[in-house]
């Protein structure tokens, strides 16, 4: 079973206001946050409290987390601890702000970093590239890196030489990818077949296979997905902080902030919201687990079919002790 995650953000605010980030509605929120009222080392105190005893991973996420001035040190604190740290970053400051002084953890921190090609970056020119290489060597050099990549329908007509970019990424260290739909106006539904099957290639060459049937359901789901009493792992295991100190579970449907009475728990519980508000977290913790592909997903919505299926479902997390 995964480690929980405590995932929290320092400020609602990013500089780039890029048009395709799935925060672009509010790019330019509040520069400060709950860390900014109590402090450095409260705020420590008040991350470490979600733990429970177990050992975590602490993600920073929110905006863009590496522009608040205490991102670094609160980095190193963390990175004092037993706990391990993902940071998901534009990755255009790491170059900047990073010191040699974390290679030493460079065993427990992993940089979820975006890397957003030819189409996809309107504002698109050279001195950005550049700053961003320079975080990519950075980051390599301090931790594990997995490289966000949109499968823009320019990509997928291979415009650029995507085996010689990726294998060269690939070959800079600890690297791994994650080839995600690309979602602007009618996409990804819009995807050909012929684009469909370059994405199924790539997937299975650089990262986890995957079937056709779950290229399809990825793309069919399409940030529409209903899992109210379904059975899923994520609201178990990860604890959403807000820049604001307010916190709350999943993220789905934007339930209410958790209580003192809150545990974190290795096993499934029924979905009690009705949509998921992370179509990719909901399919990897929900679908993907049980076997169920996107057409098992539609019939599911007849409700003589979900009453049997969820039944199914949790004896078999029962019988597995999932």
């Amino acid at each position: 079973m995964k480690r929980p995650v405590i995932q929290f953000a320092l400020n609602d605010y990013c500089s780039h206001r890029c048009w395709y980030c799935i925060s672009a509605p509010t790019w330019e929120g509040s520069k400060t946050g709950y860390i900014d009222k109590i402090g450095l080392d409260k705020y420590f105190d008040f991350l470490m409290g979600f733990t429970q005893g177990h050992t975590c991973t602490f993600r920073f996420g929110g905006q863009e987390p590496t522009e608040h001035p205490l991102f670094y040190p609160l980095l190193l604190k963390l990175l004092a601890t037993e706990h391990y740290i993902e940071v998901i970053t534009n990755g255009l400051k790491l170059e900047d702000i990073l010191t040699d002084e974390i290679i030493q953890y460079k065993n427990k921190i992993k940089w979820e970093m975006s890397y957003h090609l030819g189409m996809y970056i309107f504002d698109y020119s050279s001195s950005r590239e550049d700053k961003w290489n320079g975080s990519f060597i950075k980051a390599v050099k301090c931790g594990s890196v997995q490289l966000v990549i949109p499968m823009t329908p320019g990509l997928l007509r291979d415009e650029l030489n995507l085996d010689d970019l990726f294998n060269t990424l690939r070959d800079a260290g600890d690297v791994t990818f994650e080839l995600i739909e690309f979602y602007y106006k009618d996409y990804p539904r819009a995807y050909t077949q012929e684009e469909k099957q370059r994405w199924f290639e790539l997937r299975n060459e650089y990262q986890e296979p995957i079937s056709m049937e779950e290229i399809e359901s990825i793309i069919n789901i399409n940030r529409v997905m209903y899992l109210k009493g379904m059975p899923c792992y994520y609201m178990n295991r990860i604890v959403n902080i807000m820049y604001d100190g307010s916190t709350r579970l999943c993220g789905a449907g934007f339930p209410p902030k958790i209580g003192a009475g809150f545990k974190i728990k290795n096993h499934a519980s029924p979905c009690d919201y009705d949509s998921c508000n992370c179509i990719s977290l909901g399919y990897e913790n929900c679908l993907k687990p049980l076997g169920m592909n996107y057409t098992d997903y539609l019939l599911l919505n007849r409700p003589e079919i979900k009453k049997t299926f969820l039944k199914k479902a949790m004896v078999t997390i029962k019988k597995h002790g999932l």
